[in-house]
């Protein structure tokens, strides 16, 4: 049964910025501001201010089930958006409770190193991501330094964007968004979107995102 309007949930599974310019605080506002009432999962806490990351401790796999486990049960779930996941262990246990939990198909806006230089997910997840993950979720969400490191590939061009979004589809992705953020000059250019028709979305309106 599909709960009221005002109980419709939206949960992030992500890391906590205590600046709020990313992670649960951040996916949390766009919840509340789409009249749905946010519910995080934490995966790791940062210290950091809107300028720079300078450490962090992550969750283990068991504390991300811990602190699911119970909002599942309570149900009302209806969208699900996943963030920082720091581990190999973690994007496991995320990549089962999908498979095992009936959640609704995520999207992904992988958290891979932050504006500053640290990284925030460890290199041996990365493959993880890819095989496990990528083919359960909705859409993937990444900005250019982002689908860089997970096709390999150098984007130096719009046509670069589109073709990085066709390599995340071979791999398994059902839908590709490769964001505009982070291009500097090139900030013009406008999102890539594939999908499973290998379509591609005009530009959107607006700016880019705030990647601070």
């Amino acid at each position: 049964m599909v709960p009221k309007t005002r109980e419709l949930r939206a949960l992030t599974i992500a890391g906590f910025d205590p600046s709020g310019g990313a992670g649960v605080l951040a996916d949390a506002l766009t919840f509340s501001a789409f009249g749905l009432q946010p519910r995080a999962v934490i995966t790791s806490i940062t210290s950091q201010n809107s300028s720079r990351v300078f450490s962090l401790v992550n969750q283990t796999a068991e504390s991300v089930r811990a602190q699911l486990e119970p909002l599942l049960a309570e149900g009302g779930v209806v969208c699900l958006k996943l963030g920082m996941l720091p581990t190999r262990a973690v994007v496991l246990e995320v990549a089962r409770l999908l498979r095992d939990s009936g959640l609704p198909r995520a999207v992904l806006d992988p958290v891979i190193i932050s504006t500053s230089g640290f990284r925030l997910m460890d290199e041996d997840a990365l493959p993880v991501l890819i095989e496990e993950l990528l083919p359960l979720v909705q859409v993937i969400t990444p900005n250019i330094p982002e689908a860089e490191t997970l096709t390999g590939m150098t984007i130096a061009s719009e046509s670069d964007m589109h073709q990085a979004a066709l390599v995340l589809r071979n791999l398994g992705a059902r839908a590709v968004l490769i964001k505009g953020g982070h291009l500097g000059a090139r900030a013009s250019w406008p999102p890539s979107f594939v999908n499973e028709n290998a379509g591609r979305m005009p530009a959107l309106p607006g700016g880019n995102e705030n990647v601070g």
